[in-house]
């Protein structure tokens, strides 16, 4: 089924996810990533702000040694030291899902380690998130503060035995965007023009044994420039190629962008979907898509198209055309994406 938009859509005020909130103090925890969209709720706050729960295996109470050298002591104000390991496994996850759209691998800038840090730790010490922590939150600091401003932010919260997501589950929760509209840190993440990044991580076992897991990645705002990429896809589209189970869910928004000139160029900016169709379709059979819209607000990748497909299953190949498009090298794209099983 083709399904298109009138005109092109602006969000003024995207959006940050709550997901399997139980009714109590803190998250019941969730097995698997991709379920996770299905409980969500949603409210109005800043778009590269992610609250979700997430497990990866037991913790019994204490914090994971792969991650520290020395554990946080959010209680004072200590965000504890990140293993170097954690920072490198995390970079290696992030180009691996970078390295699936075409996309050039980035650099670890040690320059913003203090920033992003102390960042985490006002998220995690105040178990909330915002890019402009205000300076009456526990622990507030002028760096973490700055950092907080030009990072992707993401808040897990754990009870029961839950160790702290891995590498590529932190990568999962940003690019499935918990099935919200807001696409913001997956534009981040799949931002062509992304060269460097920085980790901070703060987590805290509170008395209950429930678990606090703050991360924040440095996404732009570096003190300066680095050459413009040359070698660049002509387009970015989620999820593309033989795509991993665990890095997808059926209920997040596919998205499209098209790839042209420089950063911030009036070209990519200028892209025009408002007369797009999209239509998708396995083994011939047309797929029912829907909710389509589109920005050109220039938020990690100048444009965006997204929409919604019912029936997506792993293992099926699926053929996706983009007609109509204005202002882009081609009026029309394909591509194909299967998910792959387990």
């Amino acid at each position: 089924m083709v399904a298109a938009i009138p005109a092109i859509s602006k969000r003024a005020m995207p959006f940050l996810l709550v997901l399997a909130m139980a009714s109590g103090a803190h998250a019941q925890v969730k097995r698997n990533i991709a379920d996770y969209a299905e409980e969500a709720e949603v409210i109005d706050t800043p778009d590269n702000e992610l609250a979700l729960t997430e497990v990866a295996g037991p913790h019994h109470g204490t914090l994971s040694s792969n991650l520290y050298i020395s554990e946080p002591d959010v209680a004072r104000c200590e965000a504890g030291t990140l293993r170097r390991e954690a920072r490198a496994g995390f970079v290696e996850a992030l180009n691996a899902e970078r390295a699936r759209h075409h996309l050039g691998p980035v650099d670890y800038d040690t320059a913003f380690d203090e920033a992003v840090t102390a960042a985490a730790l006002i998220m995690a010490a105040n178990a909330g998130l915002t890019h402009e922590p205000p300076p009456s939150w526990r622990c507030w600091t002028a760096s973490g503060a700055s950092g907080a401003g030009s990072s992707n932010l993401l808040l897990n919260v754990a009870s029961g035995d839950a160790a702290p997501a891995d590498d590529a589950g932190l990568v999962a929760q940003w690019v499935i965007e918990g099935g919200s509209d807001g696409l913001g840190h997956r534009r981040w993440i799949l931002d062509p023009f992304l060269t460097r990044t920085a980790l901070g991580r703060v987590t805290q076992i509170l008395p209950d044994g429930s678990r606090i897991d703050a991360a924040v990645m440095k996404v732009f705002d570096f003190s300066d420039s680095d050459p413009t990429p040359t070698q660049l896809p002509e387009f970015i589209a989620w999820p593309q190629g033989d795509y991993p189970r665990r890095l997808f869910s059926p209920a997040a928004r596919l998205s499209f962008t098209v790839v042209t000139g420089v950063p911030g160029s009036d070209a990519a900016a200028g892209v025009d979907f408002s007369r797009a169709n999209v239509a998708v379709s396995s083994d011939g059979t047309p797929l029912h898509v829907s909710a389509l819209e589109a920005d050109n607000e220039d938020y990690g990748v100048a444009n965006c198209l997204s929409w919604r497909v019912a029936g997506l299953q792993s293992g099926r190949r699926y053929v996706v055309t983009i007609s109509g498009v204005e202002g882009a090298p081609r009026s029309r794209y394909v591509y194909d994406f299967t998910i792959e099983p387990g």
